[in-house]
Parts: structure tokens; C-alpha cells; sequence
């Protein structure tokens, strides 16, 4: 478990006022395993408030919950696991079995399609409501975290090649949702409540 020297705990304060440094402080010591303070840029760039922050939470606690002691023994993570299930939505929008309907559509076409599913998320739809936080882990990994897994690379019509991986996907996603319906998404997570910073 980390512990928060003096000069870490001023780093904290200049994050997004929403988010208070006692309320970080939690997250980081022991609550959110994938955050440390080496994720501190990326954080301030993509968490928005506290319950951003709670959505996290949320969905690695879910997730978490469900493995059991010989998963846990045999090294199995939960943060493997939520990858694992970013990697499946990424693969199915953008996955280089999709490249030529890519570049047909464009990229633009796959980011409309997939934020409408988020947008209109509830338990019946095959992402269920964990996907908002899922996202935010996935956006919230360090560029050259070794998680951050290449889903393919993109030629722009302007010639420039891309990665899309785990961390650039899942923040451009971000942007084009209003934080409004973020926070919404995070408050209809199942649990949501028991983790909920507010």
C-alpha cells in the first residue's frame, strides 16, 4: 500500500476541486489498484469529479468481487479482466477484423455507434452498466502503461497513421459524451452507492 508524502499531497490539491485530496487519498491507498501517483496527469486530464472517481471504483470492486480464492491464488486480477472486457467492445468496433469496414465508414462512423450503446446503457444491452467505469480505467491508463493494449493502427484520410489502443479509444470516447451523461451513466452502476464518494 502506498503512502502519501508531503509534496504528493500538494500534487493532489491541484486537481479538480470536485475531487477533494482526503477522498484521493482513499482511492490511491489501497482502494483503486490500477491508479498510483505515476497515473497523476492522466488522471487530472480525464476524472471530472467524484463520480468518475466512484464509477472506477465500482467497477473494479464488481469485477474483484467476483473471483474467488483459487482465481486469486493462480494471480488472476481483476484489472486484467475489465481489460480483457474493453478489449472484446474495442476488437468488435475497431479491431483489425473490422479494418476494412473502418476505413469504408470511417472512424467517426464506429466512435457514433459505440457512445450510443453507452448513452443508452441499461442492464438489458449486451455491455450491461459497468461499461461507463470501464472506460474510465481504460482512459486512464498511462500511454506507455504495458496494459495498454494496441487494438490496431489507422491511416487517417489526411495520411497520418494512429494507434488505437485501450487509453486513446476510451478517452476519445469520453470527449464526445457530456459530462452530464457521464455522471449519470456512474450513478446507475449496480453498487454504485457503496462506493460513492459524494
Amino acid at each position: 500500500m502506498e503512502t502519501t508524502t508531503e509534496t504528493q499531497q500538494q500534487t493532489i490539491y491541484g486537481i479538480n476541486n470536485n475531487i477533494s485530496k482526503l477522498n484521493f487519498d482513499i482511492a490511491l491507498n489501497g482502494r483503486i489498484s490500477h491508479l498510483s501517483y505515476e497515473h497523476m496527469n492522466n488522471i487530472e486530464i480525464i476524472i471530472k469529479n467524484a463520480n468518475q472517481l466512484s464509477a472506477i471504483i465500482t467497477a473494479e470492486r464488481s469485477i474483484y468481487n467476483t473471483l474467488t480464492d483459487e482465481q486469486k491464488d493462480n494471480g488472476e486480477n481483476h484489472i486484467d479482466i475489465i481489460l480483457e472486457k474493453l478489449e472484446e467492445i474495442y476488437n468488435e468496433y475497431f479491431g483489425i477484423n473490422n479494418l476494412n469496414n473502418l476505413y469504408q465508414k470511417g472512424l467517426q462512423y464506429y466512435f457514433r455507434i459505440l457512445i450510443n450503446e453507452i448513452e443508452n446503457n441499461n442492464n438489458d444491452n449486451k455491455y450491461g452498466t459497468a461499461i461507463i467505469g470501464f472506460i474510465l480505467i481504460g482512459a486512464t491508463l498511462p500511454v506507455n502503461d504495458n496494459r495498454n493494449k494496441l487494438i490496431c493502427k489507422y491511416t487517417t484520410n489526411e495520411n497520418n497513421l494512429i494507434n488505437l489502443t485501450f487509453q486513446s479509444l476510451s478517452e476519445n470516447i469520453l470527449k464526445h459524451i457530456d459530462n452530464k451523461t457521464i455522471n449519470e451513466l456512474c450513478i446507475k452502476m449496480p453498487n454504485f452507492e457503496l462506493y460513492n464518494f459524494n
